[in-house]
């Protein structure tokens, strides 16, 4: 770092001025150990402490970072201190001049800042824009949705209950009870759990939803019609599995259909805001290049 710090003082012709340090030495006192001093204890101070390339440091910069860069410490001299934040002072203003200087120094690296920056605006606006504007406009992917609700469709789809049966001797018990069941509508669900786990919980576990084709794999014994299939072997379970009915294709909901609706809305927008600048800006593409790239 000390050969870094040398070679940029000599490109860029570091002087300094002592006096002028030494007269902000002269404006401290105890509080700064206590991390406690004042800028303002140096309010009149203009004077140049040192200079690179054609930019002045003066004692009120150097004051100002004197202040924001105290802190509490040990019993040391004054002067100790200040040295030692001068020097930070002074590194920092070092290297900051020189990496402002890299983009003249390099036009390499000036044109990777500006391919850098660039990218960061096209984020911001592609941001507000389209990303964020698709998520924070509730009302507008609403009104997106409904019209385009043919594009967010379910397929069609089982009501089903599946009944993992641990034990084989509730197999056919259960079978029966689930014929009377689809005969007259009883007992439901829960009643069906209570009775079969009476003595333990693991004896009957039930799903029930809405399936599409090949969602689940053990549904792939069943007849896409109502009616009780079964029983079919699920690793260690018996498997029965009641088909309440069948459901033909109907729209998602927004809420259903959510991450699919935002993306759809996203690249809409994406493509008004490409429209919108297409008619306002005039622009030409050379395709000759484009092919290079490519």
């Amino acid at each position: 770092k000390l050969s870094v710090l040398a070679r940029i003082k000599k490109d860029y012709g570091f002087k300094e001025t002592r006096s002028a340090l030494d007269a902000v030495a002269a404006k401290l006192d105890s509080t700064l150990i206590e991390g406690k001093w004042d800028a303002e204890a140096a309010k009149g101070l203009k004077a140049t402490v040192f200079t690179i390339g054609k930019d002045n440091y003066t004692q009120a910069d150097l004051a100002a970072y004197i202040g924001s860069h105290q802190s509490r410490r040990k019993e040391e001299p004054l002067v100790v201190i200040l040295n030692g934040l001068y020097s930070q002072f002074v590194e920092e203003s070092l290297l900051a001049y020189e990496e402002g200087k890299l983009p003249q120094k390099y036009p390499e690296y000036k044109a990777l800042l500006k391919e850098y920056r660039d990218g960061i605006l096209l984020f911001d606006l592609t941001d507000d824009k389209v990303w964020s504007k698709a998520v924070k406009d509730t009302s507008g992917l609403k009104v997106f949705h409904e019209k385009n609700r043919d594009k967010f469709m379910w397929g069609k789809r089982l009501d089903a209950e599946i009944y993992y049966c641990q034990k084989d001797s509730i197999v056919e018990p259960l079978k029966a009870t689930l014929a009377k069941k689809a005969k007259k509508g009883k007992p439901t669900k829960e009643e069906i759990l209570k009775e079969f786990n009476a003595n333990s919980q693991l004896n009957l576990r039930v799903e029930q939803d809405q399936y599409e084709e090949n969602e689940e794999e053990i549904l792939k014994n069943v007849k896409w019609e109502k009616g009780l299939y079964g029983p079919f072997k699920d690793g260690e379970n018996q498997v029965l599995i009641v088909v309440n009915s069948v459901l033909e294709p109907t729209p998602k909901t927004l809420k259903e259909a959510r991450g699919l609706v935002t993306a759809d809305y996203q690249n809409f927008l994406e493509k008004e805001w490409i429209a919108e600048l297409r008619g306002k800006y005039k622009y030409t593409a050379n395709r000759d290049l484009l092919k290079q790239i490519k």
